[in-house]
């Protein structure tokens, strides 16, 4: 009963938020590899100049962020991070570090080769990234099954007529503990620094989430027990 109860307050709450998380990057990093692929880059890029490359570069760093805006607080801060200490940009590479790293990787390549590779580059995404969204999305959805799976042997388990409430009140739990999750990691995200950032946000999802779930499950409580109070004293006055 203790690990039970346990479970459901400190550990679904966390879980329903982060299989979130991972069905999120899975879809928005398609999202990001499509639009990359579809950037204009003009007809010839052979003969594209330096002005119109850093226009393509710049609209692919402007996709990066918008993307990233509609993403986890968590992943958009370490790429920030991990971009900063890189590219000296939270987007990532500019022009001016592109030509210059392509330049020494091929120094017998003409400037219009080095600007049409990195206009190619700007439509080609990493793979292991891509792969590793992929793969925190799978494991969302199997999460997600798992919970609802939880779900229907609850409801099923049952007392006559309880069903109903029994499956409102897990749902409700969920709800409260996906919002309070969402909230401590956002807020710690914003005041904890790089070092400690992972396991703080972890850490932060967890423990807000209980605490939205165990203040929401003494109000349902308390709601319940009145209710079914009311359904008593309606049952002895009409003689049941």
């Amino acid at each position: 009963m203790f690990l039970s109860r346990l479970f459901r307050i400190f550990i679904e709450p966390s879980l329903i938020y982060w299989a979130s998380v991972g069905i999120a990057a899975g879809i928005l990093r398609r999202e990001y590899v499509q639009k990359a692929a579809a950037l204009d880059t003009g007809t010839n890029p052979q003969q594209i100049d330096s002005t119109q490359v850093v226009k393509i570069i710049q609209q692919r760093n402007a996709l990066k962020d918008e993307i990233r805006n509609d993403g986890n607080d968590l992943i958009e801060k370490m790429a920030e991070s991990r971009n900063l200490k890189k590219y000296g940009n939270e987007l990532g590479p500019d022009y001016n570090y592109l030509y210059q790293k392509m330049r020494e990787k091929h120094p017998d390549w003409t400037p219009e080769q080095l600007r049409a590779e990195i206009v190619a580059g700007a439509t080609r995404t990493n793979e292991a990234a891509s792969e590793g969204a992929s793969t925190l999305e799978y494991i969302g959805y199997g999460l997600l099954a798992v919970l609802l799976l939880r779900l229907i042997i609850s409801v099923w388990r049952s007392a006559k007529g309880e069903g109903f409430l029994n499956a409102f009140h897990i749902l409700s739990c969920w709800l409260m503990g996906f919002i309070g999750s969402m909230l401590g990691l956002v807020l710690t995200v914003e005041n904890v620094s790089e070092q400690h950032l992972v396991w703080a946000a972890i850490a932060a999802a967890a423990g807000t989430g209980a605490i939205f779930v165990l203040v929401w499950d003494l109000i349902f409580g308390f709601f319940v027990s009145v209710l079914n109070k009311d359904l008593a004293e309606l049952r002895k006055k009409r003689g049941f």
